[in-house]
């Protein structure tokens, strides 16, 4: 069942820690490894959640007491009460994390996970996760968040350092379709004298350069494979990072001439992912009641996610009953 929750308070991140490493307020791992994919089993992987153990510790309302989600209309769902329950055939037959978008409202929720396994500021990251956005879905055609590596996963202010995968038309007429690119903000990272990446003023977007990329258009009502490499700039250098990204296993990006994910002379890593479904940053301002599926959560280092793992067939869309 799709259940919805009206959240008229601050709900912080909850309570479990994975296996003692982080402090117990910012978990939200809860996986039995022993029942997941076996991918998640290699040493390689820092992070895997697919909630099919029924625990949802971690995922709950983050935003939803905040200025923007406070005015008393529907600022999402809270897994944490069992809500985010739903019982589409699939991967794993199977759960889900659903962020809810009301009518013309701008936030989703936005649940932060950290990794439970350190990781060394100049690891490679794969990320790897299977999403399904509703029927006739808008796409903000400036910005819609989607899926963040951040560092500082563990405060509630964290995720002062990002690189997202995000997804926008490719024009403002196509709102339902939507194009995945890679999103870095300017104010974080370095850039050299001369690129084209000087120019931007705030928003640097690495789009789809690889055959058949820049003509790939998200649609909603079906389920995407969607994977991601960040190489960081090596600590000292103020460029040298690679941003890659796979969708359903096909490369559609591959980025590394002055590329900088973060400035020069910072040293953290990257140490939680963020589910972030906002629509805001401009654009239309108008969207239906929406929703997106985040299932199948593999976060890896230095190992390519889908290495790691015997693939299978698509799952179909999920049956999930109207909004109400």
């Amino acid at each position: 069942m799709f259940k919805h929750s009206i959240l008229k308070s601050t709900v912080a991140l909850a309570l479990l820690a994975a296996g003692g490493a982080f402090p117990a307020a910012f978990a939200a791992e809860n996986t039995d490894r022993s029942k997941a994919e076996p991918a998640c089993s290699d040493e390689a992987v820092i992070f895997c959640e697919n909630w099919e153990d029924g625990d949802w510790v971690g995922w709950r309302d983050y935003n939803a007491g905040d200025s923007l989600n406070n005015g008393g209309y529907r600022g999402g769902i809270s897994c944490a009460d069992g809500s985010c329950l739903l019982p589409y055939p699939g991967y794993n037959n199977s759960k889900a994390v659903a962020l809810v978008l009301p009518k013309d409202k701008a936030d989703a929720i936005y649940p932060k996970g950290p990794f439970n396994t350190p990781v060394d500021p100049n690891d490679t990251i794969y990320a790897r996760w299977r999403v399904y956005f509703s029927p006739g879905f808008h796409f903000n055609t400036t910005n819609t968040k989607h899926f963040y590596l951040i560092t500082d996963a563990k405060s509630y202010g964290g995720g002062t350092n990002r690189v997202g995968f995000f997804v926008r038309p490719p024009n403002k007429s196509k709102v339902t379709e939507g194009r995945p690119y890679f999103h870095v903000y300017r104010s974080q990272v370095d850039v050299e004298p001369g690129t084209w990446q000087a120019s931007k003023a705030t928003d640097i977007r690495y789009e789809p350069n690889q055959p058949g990329g820049e003509e790939l258009r998200i649609v909603g009502g079906r389920w995407y494979e969607f994977e991601i490499r960040v190489t960081p700039n090596p600590i000292g250098q103020p460029t040298g990072a690679r941003l890659q990204a796979w969708v359903d296993g096909k490369l559609i990006m591959d980025h590394y001439d002055h590329v900088s994910v973060r400035k020069a002379n910072d040293h953290r890593p990257y140490d939680g992912i963020w589910l972030s479904s906002y629509f805001g940053g401009g654009g239309q301002s108008t969207h239906p009641e929406q929703y997106v599926l985040y299932d199948d959560i593999i976060v890896s280092k230095n190992k390519r996610v889908t290495t790691l793992y015997q693939k299978v067939a698509p799952p179909r869309p999920p049956m999930l009953l109207p909004l109400e």
